[in-house]
C-alpha cells in the first residue's frame, strides 16, 4: 500500500476521526500538537494534509498524526489503514462553525429512544438485545454527504471531567439499517481534541467501568458481562482513555484484529492506567478475530 497515495484527499475524514481537530481548512486555530491558542492552519495543499504551526513547524497528514498521538511512522500507517475505507475524499463536513449552543440545539431535536423506532430496529440488526439511555434518536439529522436530512442514532461524547464535546450520529434508514452512503458513521467536528474522552453509554457500577472501541461493541461487552461498558469510538482514542475521577477498576475490552491494531490499544491503555493512574485493570480480547459484538452474535 502506498500510503501518501492512499489517504490523498481524505485527511480531514481521517482527522475526524482520530478526534484530531484541525479546524476549518485554510483558517487558524488551536495547535493539536501544542495546545497554542490561534497558531495553527491545516491547508490541506493538494489532499496531502499539510498543516503549519508557529511553533511546531510544518507537515504533512501523517507527520500530524505522529506528532499528535505521539507514534511512529509503522503505527500511524496500521491505524491509518482501519480508516481509509470508511472516510470520504471531500472537503471537511459543512458543520464548519460548532458551538456549545448549536450542540444544545441538536440535542434538543432528539427524542429518546423507543421500541421499534429506527435505532432499536437498528441495534436489533446488530444482534444486540439491550439498549442505552444515553443513546438519543433525531428523525431528521443533516447529513452533510447527501446534504439531505435523514434518521440517525445520536450519542454524546464527553471529556474526562463530564464536559460534552461533540455528537457521534449513526445515520440510519427509516427501517432501522445503516443509510445508504459511504460513511453512515460520522463525528461532529469537536469544540475541543477528544483525546481521553469516551461516549458515556451506562453509569458506573460503583467504582467499576469498561472501554471498548466502537458503539454497539461497548453495549455487546455490557450484555456479555454486565460491566458497564463506554465507546471510546476507535483505536486511538482508546488509547488515550482517561477514567473520571473516583473509578478505580477497568475493564478494557480490546478488539481482536489481524494487525494487533485493537490489541495494542487496549495493552497500551491498561499499562498507563496501571502504572500511572494506579488503577485496577483487566484486558480481555476475542478469542477470534472481531470484536465483543461479534463475540457475543457468535455465542447465539
Amino acid at each position: 500500500m502506498d500510503i501518501k497515495q492512499e489517504t490523498n484527499g481524505k485527511w480531514p475524514g481521517i482527522m475526524q476521526s482520530l478526534g484530531i481537530d484541525v479546524g476549518v481548512s485554510g483558517k487558524h486555530c488551536a495547535c493539536p500538537i501544542c495546545g497554542g491558542k490561534d497558531r495553527f492552519r491545516f491547508d490541506n495543499k493538494d489532499g496531502r494534509g499539510t498543516w503549519i504551526c508557529n511553533q511546531c513547524g510544518a507537515g504533512d497528514g501523517i507527520a500530524l498524526v505522529m506528532k499528535v498521538l505521539n507514534i511512529d511512522f509503522k503505527e500511524v500507517v496500521e491505524i491509518i489503514k482501519k480508516r481509509i475505507g470508511s472516510v470520504d475524499i471531500s472537503k471537511p463536513q459543512k458543520e464548519k462553525v460548532i458551538s456549545r449552543e448549536l450542540l444544545r440545539k441538536i440535542y434538543t431535536e432528539t427524542i429518546p429512544i423507543i421500541t421499534g423506532d429506527p435505532v432499536t430496529n437498528y441495534l436489533k440488526t446488530r444482534g444486540l438485545g439491550l439498549t442505552s439511555d444515553r443513546l438519543r434518536f433525531h428523525p431528521e439529522c443533516y447529513e452533510p454527504e447527501t446534504h439531505t436530512k435523514m434518521p440517525a442514532m445520536l450519542a454524546t461524547y464527553m471529556l474526562q471531567d463530564g464536559t460534552a464535546i461533540t455528537m457521534h450520529r449513526t445515520f440510519l434508514t427509516q427501517y432501522g439499517n445503516k443509510a445508504n452512503i459511504t460513511n453512515p458513521k460520522k463525528v461532529l467536528p469537536a469544540l475541543q481534541s477528544m483525546l481521553g474522552g469516551a461516549i458515556r453509554l451506562y453509569e458506573p457500577d460503583n467504582t467499576v467501568i469498561g472501554i471498548a472501541e466502537g458503539i454497539e461493541t461497548a453495549m455487546a461487552c455490557y450484555e456479555l458481562t454486565k460491566v458497564p461498558t463506554w465507546s471510546a469510538v476507535s483505536s486511538a482514542l482508546l488509547e488515550s482513555f482517561e477514567p473520571p475521577k473516583g473509578i478505580k477498576y477497568v475493564f478494557i475490552f480490546g478488539d481482536n484484529d489481524d494487525n494487533f491494531t485493537g490489541q495494542k490499544a487496549a495493552y497500551k491503555l491498561a499499562n498507563r492506567l496501571k502504572v500511572q493512574n494506579k488503577l485496577e485493570v483487566e484486558v480481555h480480547i476475542p478469542k477470534e478475530t472481531g470484536d465483543f459484538l461479534d463475540e457475543l452474535n457468535r455465542s447465539k
